[in-house]
């Protein structure tokens, strides 16, 4: 027997969220026939200032295909093959680079941000209802704590730097 492990559970428990996450994705994306990868992919492409990766890496340019990858935390030929089916969708296009045209930059067609602009309607309903009951205060100390963890990530594992973690409140 495995004996209760705090920061397990913890683990254990960001895993549980995540896959009910994606799970709630895939069902409102089913309705435009898409999946949680792949709206997450058109929500960077259309510039979401939500997306932690826009946040931290500011874009004058669409987004190529490698930067999606770095966005994601995938592979590039995953993201090619995902970028591929949207492509086929008509959601997305593929404009070359103003400065080397044999890079590939990606932008919504206009279809892919009416998929975008409908699904926002259902990712705000569900966000609300899963948000219920934390206040503005609360919202704020975990999307702290969650940039604070992210940030051991970027890390040497098995070393942390000092401060690395704020102080608790």
């Amino acid at each position: 027997m495995i004996p209760q492990n705090t920061n397990a559970t913890l683990i254990h428990q960001f895993l549980e969220v995540a896959d009910r996450l994606r799970q709630i994705g895939d069902k409102v994306g089913k309705q435009e026939g898409i999946t949680t990868q792949q709206w997450v992919i058109l929500l960077h492409l259309a510039g979401d200032d939500n997306m932690t990766y826009l946040q931290n890496n500011k874009q004058e340019k669409p987004l190529m295909a490698k930067e999606l990858a770095e966005a994601l935390h995938t592979s590039r030929a995953n993201i090619t093959n995902l970028v591929n089916v949207l492509i086929g969708k008509k959601l997305v296009i593929q404009v070359a680079d103003n400065l080397d045209r044999r890079r590939k930059r990606l932008r919504l067609s206009s279809e892919g941000s009416k998929v975008v602009r409908r699904l926002e309607k259902h990712r705000n309903q569900y966000n609300d209802w899963l948000l219920t009951g934390f206040d503005e205060k609360e919202k704020l100390h975990i999307i702290k704590f969650m940039k604070s963890f992210m940030t051991t990530f970027d890390q040497p594992f098995g070393k942390k730097s000092k401060g690395a973690r704020p102080k608790k409140a």
